[in-house]
């Protein structure tokens, strides 16, 4: 299960955000008592640094989906979309952090550029976010992905089962060499993710989704109607995910100092 986390540190501007380290290569040519009560009082001041860090803070891509995508003539695929939870969307800075952390390399679109027919409910300070990565593999017998034996798969996301609760739901996704924005909420071809595949593996690439009014006056700490809401999986739908609302515990003027993962994304997803 892939782990990432970040930091976070009071309010204002965050700056140089890196550890401060006693530099230990230079040559100390008289050990006076004046010079190693510098030294004494620099590790103190680290120390103290250390323990007034607040505690580490983090998300899991826990919601895992594995499905078969098929591209006709008996060539298959399978894909792994792996997600967090509903998040609330009330920092960017910690939005992005978190972005970089699963691997996208540009900076996220606004919350309020989503949803091309009104943008109700898409602010930091009603949205909910989740962040993901989908992946595919080549299950084929006998035969490989090549550029001169190329394959599409597709995936769909549907999140259908969220919106007749009353909540839109948006995704974004960035490839290798473009993104792409997609709906969640209606049927059809916006809401297919497709991978074109000239290798046996596809991704990770990194995307993320945005639901509507999670969190609003008559739902101050998140609609728990998410909870029970199901987004399904695949081309035709196979599986689902469940995500459930994180606890807020992000305020909106705190910043993410760093933000890490434990696997290494690679640039091979062509798309």
């Amino acid at each position: 299960m892939l782990l990432f986390g970040f930091l976070l540190s009071g309010c204002g501007d965050s700056g140089d955000s890196s550890p401060a380290i006693v530099d230990s290569t230079d040559t100390w040519e008289d050990d006076s008592e004046y010079e190693n009560t510098e030294l004494d009082d620099m590790e103190d001041e680290l120390l103290d640094e250390t323990q007034e860090t607040e505690p580490l803070m983090t998300y899991e891509l826990e919601n895992i989906c594995i499905g078969i995508s098929e591209a006709g003539n008996g060539y298959k695929a399978e894909y792994t979309i792996s997600v967090t939870k509903w998040i609330r969307a009330s920092n960017p800075e910690t939005l992005q952090n978190i972005w970089e952390s699963i691997g996208g390399k540009n900076d996220l679109p606004g919350i309020s550029s989503f949803h091309e027919l009104s943008n109700d409910g898409f602010t930091n300070e009603n949205a909910a976010v989740a962040f993901g990565i989908i992946s595919f593999r080549n299950i084929t017998d006998g035969f490989d992905f090549t550029e001169d034996n190329p394959r599409t798969f597709h995936c769909r996301l549907d999140a259908h089962d969220i919106y007749i609760k009353g909540h839109y739901v948006e995704g974004y996704i960035e490839y290798s060499n473009n993104h792409e924005y997609f709906s969640l909420w209606e049927s059809g071809m916006s809401s297919v993710l497709s991978a074109n595949m000239i290798h046996n593996s596809w991704g990770p690439v990194p995307l993320m989704l945005v639901c509507s009014n999670a969190f609003t006056p008559d739902n101050p700490n998140g609609d728990e109607v998410l909870n029970d809401c199901k987004i399904y999986c695949g081309y035709p739908a196979t599986d689902d995910l469940t995500l459930i609302l994180e606890p807020d515990m992000v305020e909106s003027d705190s910043s993410a100092d760093a933000a890490s993962t434990d696997e290494t994304f690679e640039d091979n997803y062509p798309n």
